[in-house]
C-alpha cells in the first residue's frame, strides 16, 4: 500500500503546468513567463487570485480549461512538467518552436493511479473485522462527526434557499453569470 501511495504522490508532485506557456485564443500568453503551477492546488489558487484583477476572467477561463483537460485526460503529455511547448488549453493546440505539433493525450494515466490506490486499500479490508472497508475506516474511526450528521448538514446546506440568494449576490458583484470555477 505504501509503494502504491508513494507512486501516486510522486505523480501528483510532478504534475506542473507552466502557466507562462499557455496561449489564449489570440495566441498570446497572459501569465508571467516563469509561472509554474502544481495541478490542481496551485491552479485553483491562481484562479482565486485573479478575481477583480484586470484580465483576470480570461486567465480564470484558461485555467478552467486546463483543469477540464486534466480531468478529461486529453491534456497533452508534452505540457505536463515541461516548459518546452506553448499550449492553448481551450483548443488543445500545441506548438513547439512556433510550429504546431501533435500532442499525445495523457489518456487514463491519472485514473490508473486512483485505481491502484483503490485496489491497495481494498487489500487491507480482510484484516479489519469490524471496519472492513476503507470508507468505514475513514468515517467510523477517524471522523469526529457521525456520517449521518454530516450527510444531514450537507443536504440542509445544499437545499437552502439562501444558496440561490448568495449565488445571485456573488454574480451581481462579479458583474457576470457564475462560472464553474467560481465554486472555489
Amino acid at each position: 500500500m505504501s509503494q502504491v501511495y508513494s507512486k501516486g504522490r510522486l505523480y501528483i508532485s510532478e504534475y506542473n503546468i507552466f502557466a507562462g506557456r499557455l496561449l489564449n485564443q489570440q495566441g498570446e500568453t497572459r501569465f508571467p513567463e516563469e509561472m509554474k503551477l502544481l495541478a490542481h492546488w496551485n491552479v485553483r489558487d491562481e484562479i482565486k487570485s485573479n478575481y477583480g484583477q484586470e484580465g483576470g476572467l480570461e486567465k480564470q477561463e484558461m485555467l478552467h480549461h486546463v483543469m477540464l483537460r486534466i480531468i478529461n485526460q486529453n491534456i497533452p503529455m508534452q505540457v505536463i512538467n515541461n516548459p518546452d511547448y506553448l499550449w492553448n488549453p481551450i483548443t488543445n493546440e500545441l506548438f513547439r518552436d512556433g510550429q504546431p505539433v501533435q500532442g499525445d493525450p495523457e489518456d487514463i494515466r491519472r485514473y490508473e493511479y486512483l485505481l491502484a490506490n483503490f485496489k491497495a486499500l481494498r487489500n487491507v479490508d480482510p484484516y479489519d473485522l469490524r471496519l472492513d472497508t476503507y470508507i468505514k475506516r475513514r468515517f467510523d474511526a477517524s471522523m469526529e462527526i457521525p456520517y449521518e450528521e454530516i450527510d444531514a448538514l450537507f443536504r440542509e446546506y445544499a437545499a437552502s434557499p439562501l444558496m440561490r440568494e448568495v449565488g445571485k449576490m456573488i454574480s451581481e458583484r462579479l458583474g457576470r453569470p457564475l462560472r464553474p470555477f467560481d465554486l472555489w
